[in-house]
C-alpha cells in the first residue's frame, strides 16, 4: 500500500499513514491522530540493514533518516531486491572460495574469471600441506596396516561434508537475521545432539564397509573414527561462522573451501591418531 510520510516543519520524521487510511478518515480528523509509527533507517546504516528491516515489517518502501532524524529520502522494494540480489551473490561467491564477479560470467573474460579463482585454491593448497606432515608423522603405522589409505578419503570427505552441512545451515540464519550471536551456545548444544547421531549414522556405515575390505581391526578403526570426525567436523562447522562474526568478519567466508579443508587436516589426525592407539594398544 502507499504510504505517504509526515513530517514536521524541520523535516524530522514523525511517521507515516497509508493513503487508502487518509481517503477513508473523516475529514474533521486530524493527522497527528491516524499517524502510525513507522520503521525507518540510519543513512549510515550498512544497507543489508535496509534489507533486513523492509522483510522484517513487509513494507513496500523505507524512510532514510540522518543523524537529526530529518528525512532525506526513502527506499523502495525495487531497490532492495537489487540489493538483496547482489548480497546473496556476494555470500555465494565467498562461500565457494571465489572473489566476486563485476560482469556476468557469460561474458567475464577467461583470465578473469582465473584470476578470481587461484588466489584461494593455491591458499587452501599449503593449508592442505598440514595434511601431509601428520601422514608423514603417522608413516610407520600406516606402512604397517596399508590398508588405512584406503579409508582416508571416505573419513575426511565424511567430515568436510558434515561440517559444511552445519556452517550453511547457520551462515544462511544468522544472514537473515533468524540467528545471532547469543545463540551461539544454544546451536552448539543442539549440533551436539544431531552430529552424535549424525556420526553414529555414518560410524555404522564404516564399520560394514571395514569389515567388507579390512575385517573387523580395521571395522573398528574406521566406525571409532567416523563417528569422531563427523562429530568434530560438525562442531567446526556450527562455531567457525559465529567466531568470524564474533570478529565481525563475513562469516560466508568459512564455506566449503576453507571448512572443508580445516576437516581435512583434523579428520586426517583423527583417524592417523586412533589407528596408532589402537595398535599399540592391541
Amino acid at each position: 500500500y502507499t504510504t505517504i510520510y509526515v513530517l514536521n516543519s524541520k523535516k524530522t520524521l514523525l511517521g507515516s499513514i497509508a493513503i487508502r487510511k487518509l481517503f477513508f478518515t473523516d475529514k474533521n480528523i486530524l493527522i497527528s491522530e491516524i499517524i502510525n509509527n513507522c520503521p525507518y533507517i540510519s543513512v549510515y546504516e550498512d544497507r543489508e540493514e535496509a534489507v533486513d528491516i523492509i522483510k522484517k515489517y513487509n513494507l513496500h518502501s523505507l524512510a532514510v533518516i540522518d543523524d537529526r532524524h530529518s528525512m532525506i529520502g526513502i527506499v523502495t522494494i525495487d531497490d532492495i531486491l537489487d540489493v538483496a540480489e547482489e548480497e546473496y551473490s556476494e555470500d555465494f561467491h565467498k562461500m565457494a572460495g571465489i572473489n566476486q564477479f563485476d560482469d556476468n560470467l557469460k561474458i567475464t573474460p577467461i583470465f578473469t574469471i582465473y584470476k578470481k579463482r587461484i588466489l584461494w585454491l593455491l591458499a587452501l593448497v599449503f593449508v592442505n600441506l598440514f595434511s601431509g606432515g601428520i601422514i608423514s608423522a603417522f608413516q610407520g603405522t600406516i606402512q604397517k596396516h596399508i590398508i588405512l589409505v584406503v579409508f582416508l578419503p571416505l573419513l575426511i570427505g565424511s567430515g568436510g561434508n558434515a561440517g559444511s552441512q552445519s556452517a550453511t545451515l547457520v551462515i544462511r540464519s544468522l544472514a537473515v537475521g533468524d540467528v545471532t550471536l547469543k545463540d551461539w551456545f544454544y546451536m552448539l548444544s543442539k549440533e551436539t545432539v544431531v552430529a552424535s547421531i549424525l556420526g553414529l549414522s555414518m560410524a555404522f556405515g564404516g564399520y560394514i564397509l571395514g569389515i567388507i575390505r579390512g575385517g573387523i581391526e580395521i571395522a573398528s578403526i574406521v566406525a571409532m573414527s567416523m563417528f569422531s570426525i563427523v562429530f568434530i567436523g560438525s562442531v567446526i562447522g556450527i562455531t567457525l561462522p559465529f567466531i568470524l562474526t564474533k570478529f565481525k568478519i563475513d562469516p560466508a567466508i568459512s564455506g566449503a573451501p576453507v571448512l572443508t579443508s580445516i576437516c581435512d587436516i583434523v579428520g586426517t589426525a583423527i583417524y592417523c591418531a586412533i589407528a596408532s592407539i589402537y595398535f599399540i594398544l592391541k
